[in-house]
């Protein structure tokens, strides 16, 4: 048979599938260059949006309402950034350039919006970051003349929640700075052991203390030194109002909802207060030692004193009956002109005649004098010595004792440091001699909590610190910190204000007084909004 080259080729059908493949491979490498770039281009996307969470997580933390809130907020963000992109298209594994950040504030959010762009700091309560557009650099699909490249953006908004938990519903107005705005970096580290003189913010209610008027709302302004309470919903901390000053510091529980001002006529605090002091009665409670709930503490050194039948303060008289040691003018009473104060003084700077101290002092006090007085000693020389566990007396290393200081030295030996004080004698009117005694331990009811456990000294008490700027009536407060403050003189019960001094112990504290609270009274917690 002749051989036919034309019908060799129109029969051998080896080679069609070439031709499919080349009018198929142009879509194919498309499609692969689209799928690879496509990934780059995700990968970018995906870096770039944990890149804006990241930094408005940051922000949100620094939003406390602080004069540098907004500039701490952005320096916080600059400082999440050191995460670089994986997926930079270069390789290069760049970090994110801070000045490609762009900040907004708002201060509030509503209805899944943000509301009221602000510029001021102490507002700012919401962020929203974006960060700038990053080129993306397709490698296969700009052959095919597809695309030639494309923009990657992300924005993030968060805030910062917050949440009060374990803490009596009790708050004081900050102290103002000499530019008259409230000081929310109070207390710094040197106010420590500085004294400072509180009252009640809503007046005593005269025609009958015993059941204060809790459907009247004092709508009066708060200002720096008022002293009151909180409406928070956790257990315990609404119970046993008008008597809430009394209870033991365990105040398990916690709420999210923004705590308010509870400004109402609670007369009976005040006697509640008392309680840790052995000033009794306490409102309708008695000491309950299984609770520390209205017991005295171990040290009830003050200034009120007892009079008595001679120069002896033992025994007590009329049998240590309980109406020995009720408010004044019962059985307790002031001590007389005359007569040395047994209880710790005030700072020096209260008594000066030109620029007295108003709400703050300074921390100086009459230590020396006091202590020479009452025990024979001095400031050098119990500084020079060490508790049992060898730790120095002066526990924030400044040198000098505060009040807290030696009341913790006092406590250490008991026996000798506290026992009844003979303060001498005053001619009554009659002609007759009044004699004199104050007594720094409870005499009458057992001590609730003893000092160094796991709860709290019956002296100190935690106290919201708050910014009353525009506050009154019952409204939302803004919470600065939260503080510890040992309780240095009783409530004047017989003042319309109620006042009573304390003295600045530091940031709260956990139960025993020497645990860190981080995130225990307070819980802040930076989240995204979107």
């Amino acid at each position: 048979m002749a051989f036919s080259v034309s019908t060799f080729f129109r029969s051998d059908e080896s080679g069609a599938i070439s031709a499919m493949y080349a009018i198929a491979i142009l879509p194919l490498v498309v499609m692969a260059g689209v799928a690879f770039d496509y990934g780059r281009m995700m990968g970018l996307d995906t870096e770039l949006q944990n890149a804006a969470d990241q930094a408005a997580l940051a922000a949100a933390t620094q939003l406390d309402g602080s004069t540098d809130a907004i500039t701490n907020s952005q320096i916080a963000a600059a400082n999440a950034l050191g995460n670089q992109t994986r997926f930079a298209n270069d390789g290069g594994g760049r970090a994110i350039p801070t000045s490609g950040l762009s900040f907004v504030y708002f201060n509030g959010y509503e209805d899944d919006a943000p509301v009221n762009e602000t510029t001021v700091p102490e507002d700012a309560k919401v962020v929203l970051v974006n960060v700038e557009d990053r080129a993306v650099r397709y490698a296969l699909t700009p052959v095919m003349a597809t695309f030639s490249g494309g923009v990657a953006r992300s924005s993030a908004m968060a805030t910062l929640q917050t949440a009060t938990c374990n803490v009596p519903p009790l708050m004081f107005c900050v102290p103002n700075t000499a530019l008259g705005t409230a000081d929310r970096s109070f207390p710094r580290a040197t106010d420590i052991g500085s004294g400072m003189k509180l009252h009640f913010k809503s007046k005593d209610v005269k025609d009958n203390p015993n059941k204060p008027q809790d459907d009247t709302i004092d709508e009066t302004d708060w200002a720096p030194g008022n002293f009151g309470f909180l409406d928070l919903d956790y257990y315990k901390a609404g119970k046993g109002q008008n008597s809430t000053t009394g209870l033991n510091s365990d105040f398990l529980g916690c709420t999210g909802e923004p705590p308010k001002s509870n400004p109402g006529f609670r007369t009976p605090e005040g006697s509640a207060l008392n309680s840790r002091f052995d000033i009794f009665p306490a409102p309708t409670q008695s000491c309950n030692p299984a609770t520390g709930d209205f017991c005295p503490s171990q040290n009830t050194t003050k200034n009120r004193v007892l009079e008595v039948q001679n120069a002896s303060c033992d025994p007590l008289p009329g049998n240590g009956k309980n109406t020995d040691f009720e408010e004044p003018p019962a059985g307790l009473q002031p001590p007389p002109s005359g007569l040395s104060k047994p209880g710790y003084p005030q700072d020096n700077c209260f008594n000066n005649a030109i620029l007295p101290c108003n709400v703050t002092g300074d921390g100086n006090w009459s230590a020396d004098t006091w202590l020479n007085t009452w025990h024979g000693t001095s400031q050098a020389t119990i500084l020079a010595t060490s508790d049992s566990s060898g730790n120095s007396w002066d526990l924030n290393d400044d040198g000098k004792l505060s009040r807290y200081e030696v009341y913790e030295w006092e406590l250490a030996d008991k026996a000798n440091r506290l026992k009844p004080k003979y303060l001498g004698m005053v001619a009554g009117n009659n002609g007759q001699t009044k004699h004199y005694c104050a007594f720094p331990q409870p005499k009458n009811a057992p001590p609730g909590v003893p000092s160094g456990g796991d709860q709290k000294d019956r002296r100190i008490i935690t106290v919201a610190a708050v910014d009353c700027t525009n506050l009154n009536g019952k409204n939302v407060v803004d919470i600065v910190r939260w503080v510890d403050l040992f309780l240095v003189q009783p409530v004047n019960t017989t003042a319309d204000d109620r006042n009573f001094f304390t003295e600045i112990k530091g940031p709260a504290a956990k139960g025993g007084d020497r645990d860190p609270a981080f995130q225990y009274y307070g819980r802040r917690k930076a989240v995204l909004l979107r």
